[in-house]
């Protein structure tokens, strides 16, 4: 299994970096496996639309 890349001081990003490279992480695994936004979301239990949300860095819950 392989990880978001270590190389990276995540303390130096502001958080709504991370949100957004958490989200391309997120839509480059996806499209990987060849998975519809559809589909994650009903391996996850999630909407759609809260896939869409993280993969465009638009997730403002995870940070509270």
């Amino acid at each position: 299994m392989s990880y978001i890349s270590n190389n990276i001081n995540w303390y130096a990003l502001s958080d709504a970096t991370i949100i957004q490279s958490l989200g391309k992480e997120l839509k480059k695994k996806r499209l990987a496996q060849n998975l519809t936004q559809q589909g994650l979301a009903d391996r996850c239990g999630l909407f759609r639309s809260t896939i869409s949300e993280i993969e465009n860095g638009r997730i403002s819950s995870l940070l509270s």
